[in-house]
């Protein structure tokens, strides 16, 4: 298994490029600051990903409810 440090940065996006750099970086930081810039970045860049993963989320398509009981022989009543 490689280590963090022999991942081949070809392979990610710019943004997992970044993400793994400052990891990188939080990992080996000796200051406090060091520490905190870090996070910063990583939070921001979290933020980024789960606002795109929220943009492109299309669920997929199902059947609606009644045409899935009829199908399975499920029997249902409504009030």
């Amino acid at each position: 298994m490689p280590s963090a440090s022999e991942i081949t940065i070809d392979l990610l996006t710019p943004e997992e490029e970044e993400a793994v750099r400052v990891l990188q970086e939080l990992i080996l930081a000796k200051t406090a600051e060091a520490r905190k810039r870090a996070v910063q970045v990583l939070a921001v860049h979290n933020s980024k990903l789960l606002s795109r993963s929220r943009e492109s989320y299309r669920p997929a398509k199902t059947p609606d409810t009644a045409s899935f009981y009829r199908s399975s022989g499920i029997r249902c009543s409504h009030q």
